[in-house]
């Protein structure tokens, strides 16, 4: 690992007071997110509207992709015209919001996915 690595882990785990792990790029880390907490086979909710690195990640870590509404306004997925059951057969969801400054929104859209799957949102 070069010093360049190692500085950016420490000025990490100083900040957050976590540990950290450096990766070449956010590609990679999101592929490691995948592999560490969802199995293969894992079907994961997502928008259409995606940069195709995360779809093409989205297959690599074997999961199971599954395109959800759009909310024409902001390009997000549309997690009210998401039925009741489309929600239910997923095992996670990728919320990418191409709209900065939607906090409420996006707090909402979280409860209304957990919801969905019976789970509680993590704060």
């Amino acid at each position: 690992m070069t010093e360049d690595a190692r500085a950016n882990e420490d000025f990490f785990r100083r900040r957050y007071g976590r540990e950290a792990l450096y990766l070449p790029s956010g590609r990679a880390a999101l592929y490691l997110a995948f592999r560490e907490w969802l199995r293969s086979g894992d079907r994961l909710l997502m928008s259409p509207v995606n940069d195709d690195v995360v779809f093409f990640v989205v297959l690599a870590a074997g999961l199971v992709p599954v395109l959800g509404p759009v909310d024409p306004r902001t390009g997000n997925l549309d997690v009210a015209a998401i039925d009741d059951s489309r929600g239910r057969t997923r095992h996670t969801a990728l919320r990418t919001p191409l709209r900065q400054g939607h906090t409420l929104s996006w707090r909402h859209s979280c409860s209304r996915l957990c919801s969905l799957g019976g789970l509680e949102p993590t704060p």
